[in-house]
């Protein structure tokens, strides 16, 4: 059985040098064939026909003239002249109403009159800004904790994920180990 697998193996060596040298006098003999089927049919290119000088315009000559006064008109304007002309043409109705009255800072639900409002219009106007920057400070406060839990939770995730993957690799290399052994 031993002489019988020495052989094999010379055999199989024997095999795999043919099977190159083979493959590469096969790539010979097709290049060769490509080479002279090539050098058969030559390529002429022909040299590019010389472009004009000037440009010759046969035709109507009223044509040439309304394009031409048409190209000047644009050579004068800006690109967005006729954009700017469209957005000005439409014209945006802007009724402004006093929504002070009806708006949701008026929680109470009472009619709050012009004559009251004007009085101190420098103060409410301070105070309602005061407000809104509270509300946005405590909004973002609440935001920024959501953010923080979110980021938690993710970072126990990837820990989680991290742990399961060691313990996978601790796995592989017990069987590989017992495998080579």
């Amino acid at each position: 059985t031993i002489l019988q697998n020495m052989f094999i193996a010379f055999m199989g060596g024997v095999y795999s040098n043919a099977y190159e040298k083979g493959r590469v006098a096969l790539l010979r003999f097709r290049a060769e064939l490509i080479s002279d089927y090539e050098a058969l049919d030559e390529i002429y290119f022909y040299p590019p026909s010389p472009e004009a000088k000037y440009i010759h315009y046969l035709g109507k000559s009223k044509n040439y003239e309304d394009w031409n006064a048409n190209v000047e008109n644009r050579e004068e304007k800006n690109l967005y002249d006729d954009y700017e002309k469209k957005t000005i043409e439409r014209k945006l109705s802007f009724n402004q109403v006093d929504d002070y009255n009806f708006s949701s800072n008026n929680e109470d639900g009472y009619n709050i009159s012009s004559e009251d409002s004007s009085s101190s219009e420098s103060e409410i106007d301070e105070e309602d800004i005061c407000i809104k920057v509270n509300e946005l400070n405590n909004n973002v406060i609440e935001i920024d904790g959501k953010i923080n839990d979110i980021n938690t939770k993710l970072n126990r995730k990837v820990d989680d994920v991290c742990n399961t993957i060691n313990e996978v690799n601790s796995k592989i290399d017990k069987l590989l180990n017992s495998i080579i052994k």
